[in-house]
């Protein structure tokens, strides 16, 4: 048995799971990182939401270990993204102030900035503060048309509608 066995992630990624294995035993932490946030990518395709927290979570800590900043975004927005589906708010706010941690007091505001933006206006439309989320909307459509990224852009303005 491997050292990411089909018990500790569920079925569904067993191609993925003799990667991770190999990026264990290799030593290989930000590999193994990457390998993991695949893992919740296709178990969350798969609509194993369990397993792939597990997987989420593996790579968030490796990410933290190893100061991989995007490891640890990407790992965190799977688990939003779960968290958020479930309606468990207190939880995803544990994952949205981590975010929050990474993005919001960069020198140089980025993509990410204004994605954690978009996510924290998410959770305040749905804790019911639209003023807070208003807010963080427009903060979010304002970075994205100074960093002109026209996607983000359309969605802010589309979640300001729907506020």
């Amino acid at each position: 048995m491997g050292c990411f066995p089909t018990g500790r992630f569920g079925s569904g990624g067993e191609s993925l799971t003799p990667a991770a294995n190999y990026r264990l035993l290799a030593q290989d932490s930000l590999g193994e990182a990457h390998t993991s946030n695949h893992l919740g990518d296709a178990y969350l395709a798969l609509g194993q939401d369990t397993s792939a927290i597990g997987a989420y979570r593996v790579g968030l800590r490796l990410g933290d270990e190893v100061s991989d900043r995007d490891v640890q975004l990407r790992a965190l927005d799977g688990l939003l993204t779960i968290y958020f589906d479930r309606n468990e708010l207190d939880t995803a706010k544990t994952f949205l102030d981590r975010r929050i941690a990474l993005t919001l007091n960069q020198p140089d505001p980025d993509r990410q900035t204004a994605i954690t933006l978009r996510w924290l206006g998410d959770y305040y439309a749905a804790s019911g503060n639209q003023d807070s989320a208003q807010d963080a909307y427009q903060r979010g459509l304002a970075l994205s048309r100074t960093l002109a990224i026209k996607s983000l852009e359309a969605e802010f303005s589309n979640r300001l509608l729907r506020v």
